[in-house]
């Protein structure tokens, strides 16, 4: 982000810069258990998935 209002709450960060990524996730949370139930979603398979077949 290059410019935005001031969020005033704490900001924990996993992973690289967005963009370059280097085949890792990247998470921007407000406290760590929050990053650690986003890591268990993503390998999970539970972030980003689409169902291509009930696309159309």
């Amino acid at each position: 982000m290059i410019s935005g209002k001031p969020l005033h709450e704490p900001i924990v960060e996993h992973g690289s810069v967005v963009g370059d990524t280097g085949g890792q996730s990247s998470f921007v949370m407000n406290t760590q258990e929050q990053i650690d139930n986003a890591l268990k979603r993503y390998y999970a398979g539970k972030v980003g998935y689409l169902d291509a077949a009930n696309q159309y």
